[in-house]
């Protein structure tokens, strides 16, 4: 115990004066530790992460952070009990006037050094952690703290998903999701959070559903906007759910906007999808089949247009039939150049044809798409082609 003791009194200071690559193992050390001990048998944790907390000095708060983010991670898939929140309410009570302050010499420095990728980087991975550390103060209650301050919290969330700069851009890898994605992605976690399980909190939900659609029709289609795409989308769909959501969705044009700017486009199968399917074709069918595809774009939208269907069945169906009938004219007027037209339309009218799946079966069928007369019509054929065909 002796030893415990002499460990847990020396291991954030180690931490803190190792170079990068050694702090995060150091980082993940304590982690481990606190798993264990924390908050019972190490009460100082807390208090000393918070004492270390500087606010011109990135290198020490990234350490920080990243062993905050792991130890209040862990809440995120434990069950509810008295234990539980005791200690959410013990961190909350040492920890949340330094973030919030925190929080604001961040977004004050990244506005300071925009034109900087030296300085700007560090203090957006800062704030990156700091949104995850967010969603975890909030997976399990939402806490006085946060709705006390919530419209500055909501401030930040609404700059940070529109934040563009041209400095971040150029430091951009297409392939990979940078460090400004993986903000908007946990933003996105947060909102989505927030207005399923907090909405009588959370008035500033239609604004987040504004801006969030904004995104959508915003994003390029290179994969490094995949994850923030497909959370962004889930975000749409759980807000379209429940009928009180209604009138933000019910207009026309809005149900068409979103079927043509959102869904349609991120059903098309892009140029790394088929490299995908190449490489391992049966991993790819696989995954369609089993249902182990739900944060790619394709299983977003559709979970996306399946959400409308509860509530405005007849004009989405209308209108996904209208573009199938489009996709399949194209087609048919040059098969070699638009298959992937056909597949995409395929992959529309199967998405609304069925308004409810539980574990990859279907258990609710849409009367308004004849499924047999469409597979009859242009899957069958496609089914019966020569080897050698083009395979839609």
């Amino acid at each position: 115990d002796s030893d415990r003791a002499a460990i847990k009194a020396q291991i954030v200071d180690v931490m803190l004066t190792s170079p990068r690559a050694i702090l995060l193992q150091m980082s993940d050390t304590v982690a481990i530790i606190a798993n264990a001990d924390f908050p019972h048998a190490w009460e100082t944790l807390v208090p000393e992460l918070v004492s270390k907390l500087a606010m011109d000095d990135m290198a020490r708060n990234l350490g920080i952070l990243e062993t905050a983010a792991t130890i209040f991670g862990r809440w995120r898939g434990m069950t509810r009990s008295n234990a539980l929140f005791t200690e959410i309410k013990l961190v909350l009570d040492q920890w949340c006037p330094s973030y919030l302050e925190l929080f604001r010499v961040i977004d004050a420095g990244i506005d300071q050094h925009a034109t900087q990728w030296a300085q700007l980087e560090p203090r957006l991975a800062a704030l990156d952690l700091m949104f995850k550390i967010y969603y975890s103060l909030n997976c399990q209650d939402l806490p006085e703290f946060f709705e006390d301050h919530l419209a500055e919290f909501c401030g930040f969330f609404g700059k940070y998903l529109q934040y563009q700069n041209p400095v971040v851009e150029q430091a951009a890898d297409p392939a990979t999701p940078g460090v400004l994605e993986r903000i908007q992605e946990t933003i996105c976690e947060i909102v989505h959070m927030y207005g399923t399980r907090y909405e009588s909190d959370f008035p500033q939900l239609p604004e987040f559903v504004r801006l969030i659609w904004n995104l959508l029709t915003t994003r390029s289609l290179d994969p490094r906007f995949d994850v923030l795409t497909s959370k962004a989308m889930g975000f749409l769909a759980g807000v379209a759910r429940p009928p009180r959501h209604r009138a933000l969705f019910e207009a026309p044009e809005t149900l068409q906007s979103i079927l043509e700017k959102i869904a349609i486009p991120n059903m098309q199968l892009r140029e790394a999808d088929q490299e995908l399917f190449e490489d391992d074709p049966l991993q790819y069918v696989r995954r369609d089949l089993e249902g182990n595809d739900t944060e790619t774009r394709r299983r977003a939208a559709a979970d996306l247009v399946r959400a409308l269907l509860e509530h405005f069945c007849e004009p989405i169906s209308a209108m996904a039939i209208q573009y199938y009938n489009t996709f399949l004219a194209h087609y048919a007027q040059d098969k070699a150049q638009f298959w992937l037209h056909k597949n995409t339309a395929l992959y529309l009218i199967v998405s609304v044809s069925a308004k409810n799946i539980v574990n990859s079966r279907v258990v609710d069928l849409n009367p308004k798409i004849q499924i047999g007369e469409i597979f009859a019509q242009s899957i069958l054929p496609e089914l019966q082609e020569a080897a050698g065909a083009m395979a839609v």
